[in-house]
């Protein structure tokens, strides 16, 4: 805890302020999921307490302080790569022209998003203020995508100093918080916050006093879906409980398995699967963690990402994924919008999403891919237009 407190913060405070980076939301993802809940084995319910400490219970000693050990060298692996990251072992060429930006064009797509994401909405309507059990995860999920899709639009207009898109996107994304997608919509304010500090750092006591009230309202969203009664002390365990409820995973398979060293990255393989769009394959066959005969349990839904890059990697395998990890994000931070989505998703569903969510949905299609094609599509269709208006005055009738 030490260790990541103390390198998040130096990597992150500026005598302005706070200014938010891959390594500032890695290291609350860190604390939060992969260190607090070996530190709080305590849920608010009796049924959820007693689950996690027969799981906590079952795991033996030796298993657990290997977890112990090897999250430090995660940790110390991610940061190293980070601190070499400025030294990137290919200099490249700097441009100097500026990239034109086609504001009519993003206008459209954000316009055609808008209305996708409108269309999801009708669609999931039964799903909205419902508990988390009653939730349509497939619809949900589609609705999910769509507005990640809409943010990006919305990053990239916003950059370029244009913001009433982005306000725009957030009174629309407020139905997220009623379909259950905070996680989500938190995940875009982090983003937006990085590009704001960045500009210009934000104040640590502005910064703490702002993310105890968005801990508050996401805690009372969550009291809220649930259809309990709402206290103080409820708001606080839904937000505490997230990392214990996500910790089902671990404490069962370091329960039922031993820790692996190394190991190819079959699951993560198939996993690649999902970067279909649901709406034209059919993803129920797919085989998750959860059915791989590992004993993984996962009541709650989410899957410890230590667990997935255990069973992927293996402990030297996830050392060098880590050191990867900071390795590409320190060379590519630029306030761009893959860099910024990156930023935001490495908080949360990095560490407790299942890789075919995180890793290949949220990480690499959604802040990668989209983001690029959707750049590369802009350009194109500006050459074409340009291309077209200097051929076609050329013409003439002999």
């Amino acid at each position: 805890m030490l260790v990541a407190s103390a390198y998040g913060y130096a990597r992150s405070k500026r005598p302005e302020g706070i200014t938010i980076n891959h390594v500032t939301t890695f290291t609350l993802g860190f604390l939060f999921y992969w260190l607090l809940p070996v530190i709080l084995i305590v849920t608010p319910t009796t049924d959820a307490a007693e689950q996690i400490t027969n799981y906590f219970s079952a795991i033996p000693p030796d298993r657990l302080l290997g977890y112990n050990i090897s999250i430090l060298f995660c940790y110390l692996a991610f940061a190293l790569g980070d601190t070499l990251g400025t030294f990137p072992l290919i200099k490249r060429k700097r441009v100097t022209r500026p990239r034109k930006f086609q504001p009519q064009l993003w206008k459209l797509e954000w316009a055609s998003a808008l209305i996708l994401f409108v269309i999801e909405l009708v669609k999931v309507r039964h799903s909205l203020f419902t508990s988390y059990t009653h939730s349509d995860f497939i619809a949900r999920g589609t609705l999910i995508a769509v507005s990640i899709v809409l943010f990006s639009i919305s990053l990239r207009i916003a950059i370029e100093g244009r913001w009433k898109f982005m306000q725009a996107y957030f009174i629309v994304a407020l139905a997220l918080l009623a379909a259950g997608g905070r996680l989500y919509f938190v995940s875009s304010v982090i983003s937006l916050l990085a590009y704001i500090s960045h500009r210009k750092p934000i104040r640590s006591r502005v910064l703490l006093v702002g993310g105890v009230c968005a801990m508050a309202l996401m805690g009372i969203i969550g009291v809220l879906r649930v259809h309990s009664s709402a206290s103080l002390l409820l708001i606080l365990l839904n937000v505490v409980t997230e990392s214990l409820f996500t910790s089902f995973s671990l404490f069962s398979y370091l329960s039922a398995n031993p820790i692996s060293w190394i190991h190819a990255p079959t699951f993560l393989i198939a996993d690649l699967y999902n970067l279909i769009p649901s709406a034209l394959v059919n993803k129920h066959h797919l085989t998750t963690l959860v059915d791989s005969g590992l004993g993984i349990a996962s009541p709650m839904g989410a899957m410890h990402s230590w667990v997935s890059f255990n069973v992927n990697f293996g402990i030297i395998g996830t050392l060098i994924f880590m050191f990867l990890f900071g390795y590409l994000l320190r060379i590519n931070e630029k306030m761009s919008v893959p860099y910024l989505m990156l930023t935001g998703f490495t908080a949360f569903t990095f560490f407790r999403d299942p890789f075919s969510v995180s890793l290949v949905k949220n990480m690499l299609e959604f802040s990668i891919l989209i983001p690029l094609f959707l750049e590369q599509i802009n350009r194109l269709c500006t050459f074409a237009v340009k291309t077209s208006s200097e051929f076609v005055p050329s013409l003439h009738v002999d």
